[in-house]
């Protein structure tokens, strides 16, 4: 008889630690596989409503329909899913205008692709279609010759074929310029999946994009069929007898053709979008596998989830927040791991406060140095002490829970040990300090060119405003929303960490029975605070760019949406910790602007 040996808790920390992307990754294939497996079963659909016969029959695979489907799959969801897949990217990319931004999207080898994409796998299904047509419907390469006539090319077909091409430009068009490529998240929620209707959604694109170009293919194929039928012609003539007359025949397009143009172009748009849903939903979602989050595959799933927080990959990083937002709504037993896993040092509870405010300094760092240095002023001139938030049981405030020492060090290395960032912040005793900025000092000379810098550029905005406000000069015009959107790509990310982190916060009251959490409240709190701060600042007397013409003309109808998310989780997160410690913030030595705004946030409550 063999016996196994356990694995103790301690010989967990020693093992190689799996990392976080690495599961992520396997995951996502078999995200990748399953859409497609769906995706298929959808083109199995279209190609039993494509072919002709027996109704009954034509369900079983063993008829055409199983060779038919593979065709429609391969020809429509596949190169979908393999464009999507080559070109995934997480984020609005940097453009200082709409110009930088198009010429970004349409003068590069991923729009050549795109194109090609879109125009092939129209092609495609359009000849699928046409192959499994009733030949009543007179949609052969060629018309039936009569007596002793040649055959004609039938200009019906080639009309198809314009309208197949003029659809899958249209949609590549449409690619590129709303950026498909880039990952949509859905909303953020604390429970259960995303609820949008995305199906219904891409119904309605297909019938309003295949409506539009029904109509525009008449005039298109009028306007090109002068050229192109000569060319089509004489290539028809290498594999035809056909008479030698090139005369344009009759104007094929009628009202039953128009029907038969929106019927092919609306699956074939449908089927897209279809594949660009799947596609989307499988690579968007939360980090779990049959409802146990992936970290939970490792041996040590705290410190695998904590690899995924500090992941250098944004995609990684979201969904690992996104794993991590859902244990701190959902799974009560990873929080205890979470809360007691202190042999270990840094724990997992410093790693995850590190990662989350790393991503507000993020944000921080992206702004003017002087909007960060103005959201500190409050602070480090105030002379009034901080403000006692005040309750309606004021006359019964408990003391404070007793607070159970935790050494920071380990007993078992001797010598001077490293130190991280948020740890020197919390020795100092300024939990503020961590959201401070490197290069925040402005110099002097840098303070002598920015009025010259500013007045060089009112110049040249009063020189060129004209230019700027007409419909050209827009896609010139360097706007506030594209700046504040190449400062901030992704502010899900922001969203994530904060939500997150506050709620572990909340939660701690009932389930930290070490009192490891209420350590960091306060270096949580200014964090939050400085950050709202800093974005309010900014939104108040944002730098315009000197061009900004629209910004300018109609300052408060500009709105900067990725701010504004931001804003909403920080405060939202920072009331549900001021919620359940109020009666402890006035002895936490908060900073005066900390301590009043929640003070404000209290008073709001009650």
């Amino acid at each position: 008889m063999v016996s196994i040996k356990k694995t103790s808790k301690e010989q967990l920390h020693w093992m190689p630690l799996r990392n976080y992307h690495e599961i992520l990754r396997e995951d996502l294939q078999s995200r990748y596989f399953a859409a497609n497996g769906t995706a298929f079963v959808v083109c199995y659909f279209v190609a039993w409503l494509f072919g002709s016969g027996n109704v009954i029959w034509r369900l079983f695979p063993w008829s055409w329909t199983l060779l038919r489907a593979l065709n429609v799959a391969i020809g429509t969801t596949f190169p979908i899913f393999v464009l999507r897949k080559s070109n995934l990217h997480v984020g609005s990319y940097p453009c200082s205008n709409l110009w930088t931004y198009l010429v970004r999207q349409f003068f590069s080898f991923s729009a050549l692709s795109t194109v090609m994409t879109y125009t092939v796998s129209a092609w495609l299904i359009m000849g699928v279609y046409l192959r499994n047509a009733d030949q009543s419907a007179e949609l052969g390469w060629t018309t039936s010759p009569t007596g002793y006539e040649l055959p004609r090319i039938n200009e019906r077909y080639i009309y198809m074929f314009t309208v197949s091409t003029l659809a899958g430009i249209v949609s590549s068009v449409i690619h590129l310029l709303v950026d498909r490529d880039r990952i949509r998240f859905p909303a953020v929620r604390t429970g259960g999946g995303p609820t949008t209707n995305c199906i219904v959604q891409g119904v309605l694109k297909a019938a309003i994009l295949s409506f539009g170009v029904a109509l525009i293919a008449p005039i298109v194929h009028a306007l090109v069929r002068v050229y192109e039928w000569p060319l089509i012609i004489k290539a028809a003539r290498l594999f035809y007898k056909l008479p030698r007359s090139t005369a344009l025949p009759t104007y094929p397009v009628t009202l039953g053709l128009l029907f038969r143009s929106f019927d092919v172009i609306f699956v074939t748009v449908a089927l897209w979008e279809t594949a660009h849903v799947l596609f989307s939903i499988a690579m968007s979602q939360a980090g779990s596998k049959e409802g146990v989050p992936l970290s939970q595959k490792s041996l040590n799933p705290n410190g695998t989830l904590v690899t995924g927080l500090s992941s250098a990959r944004l995609h990684t990083q979201i969904l690992a927040f996104e794993e991590l937002l859902q244990i701190a709504y959902h799974d009560r037993a990873r929080r205890a791991s979470i809360f007691r896993d202190i042999e270990v040092k840094p724990n997992p509870w410093e790693q995850i406060v590190k990662q989350s405010l790393q991503t507000l300094v993020r944000v921080t760092e992206s702004l003017p140095p002087h909007f960060v240095q103005g959201s500190k002023q409050v602070s480090s001139t105030g002379s009034a002490p901080a403000p006692v938030i005040h309750t309606q049981q004021e006359s019964a405030i408990a003391s404070s829970p007793p607070h159970i020492p935790v050494r920071n060090d380990n007993i078992f290395v001797t010598g001077p040990q490293k130190r991280n960032i948020l740890d020197r912040f919390k020795s100092e005793g300024s939990a503020a300090a961590a959201m401070k900025l490197p290069d925040q000092l402005v110099t002097k000379s840098a303070q002598v060119l920015r009025p010259a810098q500013s007045s060089v550029e009112t110049a040249l905005s009063s020189r060129f405003g004209g230019f700027y406000k007409s419909t050209v000069g827009a896609l010139f015009r360097q706007t506030l929303q594209l700046q504040v959107r190449s400062l901030i790509p992704e502010p899900r990310l922001q969203v994530l960490a904060v939500l997150a982190l506050s709620r572990l916060i909340v939660v701690s009251v009932q389930e930290d029975t070490l009192g490891l959490v209420q350590r960091d409240i306060r270096l949580v709190v200014e964090a939050f605070s400085s950050t709202m701060s800093a974005l309010e600042a900014f939104c108040k007397m944002p730098e315009l760019p000197a061009n900004d013409t629209q910004s300018t003309a109609r300052p408060y109808a500009v709105l900067l949406p990725e701010i504004d998310i931001i804003l909403r989780a920080l405060h939202s997160g920072l009331a549900d910790i001021v919620l359940v410690f109020a009666e402890y913030m006035g002895q936490m030595g908060l900073s005066s602007e900390a301590a009043l705004r929640c003070e404000n946030i209290a008073n709001h409550r009650i």
